[in-house]
């Protein structure tokens, strides 16, 4: 492919496979895929062979050839909230303009609540370690709290107060109250934990799926994310991943014995399947450093990770076109090759990330860590949350922050005010 950059320091080329019949007889034609506060990426349909010029507000601004019928660029360097207009040309023919509007950046103004729970004399240390919001009224999080009143192993926001949980479940014939680690959710009647098994509410009774037995004895399951209640994957120890179709339970074997310490998927843009990420890592030993992807048949393989001296441990995105990996450092991968670490940002190692958009993204971590990026900077918020945030969860403008201090489960709801 003959790719000529007129501006080598603003833009990029990412080249996809398409799904289009008979490319021949389509007409050059443009497609907005997708935009951030400083990038936008256009597809570009039509006959193979062809060179092309695309301009922007009338100027162009790269050449290449078009080697295959769907070829999609990234413009970037680009103002937040501001219209441009697309358009391509080859000799004679010229398509159709596109106009895009990036996306605004949010605000880094933010106001909170702190709740902390057990800690207390005589009755261990307690922590939390994961946290789905359904809604602003109905947020699950999941952890380990020894109180004098009892132990618990989960707690519910309804909108008013916290009620610390004891989620029980009947277990080989025995009631148990297992160490809950992860929490999933779509809506109020459909909640999935990861107690090392799987966990769901099913009219308001909590079912286990002893998996171990039906399945493979050594699976130990800790995190979650699934489309729907039919297309639900669990991940955790030894490179653990389950599979659950709203009927039936399978392994996928993952090609690892590495601990798998987040997954997260979306809808891929071009083939409408899911596009799913894991995490491999270990913080404190040396470990074969992975990011998988679970292909569309459940097999699993690996992407390149360039950092020998990173360790990545959670990711988070809205589609494949721009991946957000968090760990020793926020690295980003844009258009599945071109990696970015964010070197200005604090060294705490970052145990989570997750957002809403590509310009409302959070990440937390040791010593208090949580930091926000608007789609275009990041805002670290001030230090004095004190102790160890390992997971978050964030809806429209409320984010939860969980995790722990010396002795107590500490979390923190957070505010955006627009």
């Amino acid at each position: 492919m003959k790719i000529t950059l007129l501006f080598t320091f603003t833009f990029s080329l990412f080249t996809f496979v398409s799904c289009l019949s008979d490319p021949e007889d389509e007409i050059m034609q443009l497609k907005v895929d997708e935009t951030s506060c400083t990038e936008a990426w256009i597809s570009i349909y039509g006959p193979g062979g062809r060179d092309i010029t695309l301009q922007r507000d009338g100027n162009a601004i790269m050449e290449f050839t078009l080697s295959r019928p769907d070829t999609t660029v990234m413009d970037t360097g680009l103002t937040p909230n501001t219209t441009y207009r697309y358009q391509a040309s080859s000799g004679s023919e010229t398509s159709g303009s596109v106009a895009i509007t990036t996306l605004d950046t949010t605000s880094h103004n933010f106001t909170w609540q702190v709740y902390e729970f057990g800690g207390e004399a005589g009755y261990g240390s307690s922590s939390f370690s994961d946290v789905s919001i359904i809604n602003e009224s109905d947020i699950w999080v999941t952890g380990d709290i020894s109180t004098a009143e009892g132990n618990f192993n989960a707690a519910h926001w309804d909108g008013i107060e916290w009620t610390l949980m004891k989620i029980t479940v009947n277990f080989r014939d025995n009631l148990i109250s297992p160490p809950l680690e992860g929490v999933f959710s779509f809506i109020s009647s459909d909640i999935w934990f990861a107690g090392s098994l799987p966990i769901r509410v099913d009219d308001n009774n909590w079912i286990i799926y002893d998996v171990r037995t039906t399945v493979d004895p050594n699976l130990s399951l800790s995190k979650i994310w699934g489309s729907n209640s039919r297309d639900i994957y669990f991940v955790g120890r030894g490179g653990s991943i389950a599979y659950y179709n709203g009927q039936n339970w399978v392994k996928i074997e993952s090609g690892t014995t590495e601990n798998i310490q987040d997954i997260w998927g979306a809808e891929n843009t071009k083939t409408g399947k899911d596009f799913i990420l894991c995490t491999a890592s270990q913080i404190f030993r040396e470990s074969e450093d992975l990011l998988l992807k679970i292909n569309e048949d459940n097999t699993v393989s690996s992407f390149d990770w360039p950092y020998e001296d990173l360790k990545p441990y959670s990711v988070w995105f809205k589609n494949e076109r721009k991946i957000f990996v968090s760990g020793d450092k926020m690295t980003s991968l844009t258009g599945l090759k071109s990696w970015k670490v964010y070197d200005n940002l604090s060294p705490y190692f970052m145990h989570k990330v997750r957002g809403n958009e590509l310009n409302d993204i959070y990440t937390v971590g040791g010593y208090g860590y949580i930091a926000h990026f608007n789609g275009k900077s990041w805002y670290e918020l001030p230090s004095t949350f004190y102790g160890s945030y390992v997971s978050v969860d964030v809806k429209d403008n409320l984010v939860i922050a969980v995790g722990y201090t010396s002795r107590s489960a500490r979390l923190i709801m957070l505010t955006r005010n627009n």
